[in-house]
């Protein structure tokens, strides 16, 4: 499995607490040159991938079984400007998606766009509700209203696409019970699957000018007491954890994100975009717009490559295999273990983990237990010798 992931940059504003690589796009002729400057980037970003070597993976002649336009936020894009986006990639590419997933935000989504999207081959669409709380949603600096966000879902719902919900807590003036409260009405929607994150304090956002003013902070206990509640309410909805943030009925999983998490290939495209060849390359494209499509533009695409050794996958695997509820497998990271470091006084390392009850060993899979999943990179960091 490969999975195909584009970074659409470009937001009606930059979110204070956001650190994704963002562009605000005002309206106007500027507005027309920015999404002409990332459609042929996004065209020479293609070209490059699909001619030249970029990892172990020919990705030219790869089938993609996932696709997912990310942001920034991509359903902001006319219906022009997407589909000349979708375009470009099947001319470059082998899509053969049995998922592809665009994110959006309420204010910007209605019926037809959601008819255009699934025209062009999208087949869910992941909805950043993010509060249904007026005053959560404009501390977060947020577009939408409470009552623009539950519009938004009833038209995702009915429009044929699979949908799934984000939400975040812990955000500034923002308790326990208004977080459990969205959620709440978020799950007696109906909807297959929910996102819900904490807020991060990411470098250089406004956010992060509050925190070190000693404005705003996070408070670990409220992060603790909305995790574990959050996850509580989604399993008696039948909504079941299959990673850290992400809970979904039977069948609803994103098999996009999965693919990140169990280590398959992904191409990246697009400024900010992550790459993955499955073996020893990772690789990051400049955050820019203007960067990345200037050294496209001389042919010098402006990435930085993170090389992988048997070290760096043995601890990604570790801990990208904990963050599913289907676990680490053992078996696996054996392979990247060829000095026998890691499972040399394994046992001796896990076992205070397993009294404690936050792992659980079956066989050959470490699992997290309802107390370990808030202790994930802690745990992953104890493991390892």
């Amino acid at each position: 499995m490969a999975a195909l992931y584009l970074h659409v940059p470009f937001c009606a504003k930059v979110c204070p607490y956001c650190g994704f690589a963002t562009t605000p796009l005002p309206s106007g002729k500027t507005s027309e040159r920015l999404v002409r400057r990332w459609l042929r980037g996004l065209e020479l970003d293609a070209e490059s991938a699909a001619e030249g070597p970029l990892g172990e993976v020919p990705w030219g002649k790869t089938a993609f079984s996932t696709f997912y336009f990310g942001g920034g936020t991509p359903s902001i894009l006319d219906g022009e400007s997407l589909g000349e986006a979708v375009r470009l990639l099947r001319s470059s590419f082998r899509l053969e998606p049995a998922e592809a997933t665009i994110e959006a935000n309420p204010e910007s989504l209605d019926a037809e766009k959601c008819r255009l999207w699934r025209e062009l081959g999208f087949t869910r669409l992941s909805l950043g509700v993010q509060s249904l709380d007026d005053a959560v949603l404009r501390a977060a600096g947020r577009n939408h209203d409470r009552a623009g966000a539950l519009r938004a879902l009833e038209t995702a719902l009915g429009s044929g696409l699979s949908v799934t919900a984000d939400l975040m807590f812990a955000l500034p003036g923002q308790g326990a019970e208004s977080f459990l409260s969205s959620l709440r009405e978020l799950l007696g929607t109906g909807v297959p699957h929910v996102s819900f994150y904490g807020l991060g304090i990411e470098e250089k956002t406004p956010f992060a000018q509050r925190a070190a003013r000693g404005e705003i902070g996070i408070d670990e206990d409220l992060y603790a007491e909305c995790y574990a509640r959050g996850a509580e309410l989604c399993a008696r909805s039948g909504l079941e954890r299959y990673e850290l943030s992400n809970f979904a009925k039977p069948g609803f999983e994103s098999r996009h994100n999965s693919a990140y998490w169990r280590g398959d290939p992904y191409l990246g495209l697009g400024p900010g975009a992550h790459g993955y060849d499955g073996a020893n390359l990772r690789y990051a494209n400049h955050r820019f717009l203007s960067r990345w499509a200037d050294g496209l533009e001389r042919g010098e695409p402006a990435r930085e490559l993170d090389p992988l050794g048997p070290r760096e996958r043995l601890e990604e695997r570790l801990w990208l295999g904990l963050r599913l509820a289907e676990g680490a497998d053992l078996a696996e990271l054996r392979a990247f273990d060829a000095d026998g470091a890691f499972f040399s006084g394994l046992d001796a390392r896990l076992e205070p983990w397993l009294k404690r009850g936050a792992v659980r060993r079956d066989g050959d899979r470490l699992r997290l237990r309802d107390s370990g999943w808030l202790l994930l990179d802690e745990i992953a960091a104890a493991l390892l010798p």
